[in-house]
């Protein structure tokens, strides 16, 4: 709902941080965040870490959202 009424009042950019897994991913995309990061790169290495990303992001994109956003207004 937050993440909505920011979208509403005009805001872009709602921005979640520590978003270190496939998970935390899919749940930032399903809340409608516009953004997020994490270190996950810094431990696992560029090569790998982005391959893992990308895949996260993927993922997380072909699923449908948390809440119906038309209702929430």
């Amino acid at each position: 709902m937050l993440l909505a009424q920011a979208g509403a009042l005009g805001y872009w950019g709602v921005q979640v941080g520590r978003v270190n897994s496939a998970r935390r991913v899919q749940a930032c995309v399903a809340l409608g965040a516009d953004s997020c990061d994490g270190t996950s790169l810094r431990f696992t290495g560029v090569e790998r870490g982005l391959r893992d990303v990308q895949g996260w992001v993927e993922a997380g994109a072909g699923q449908p959202g948390l809440f119906d956003l038309a209702r929430a207004m």
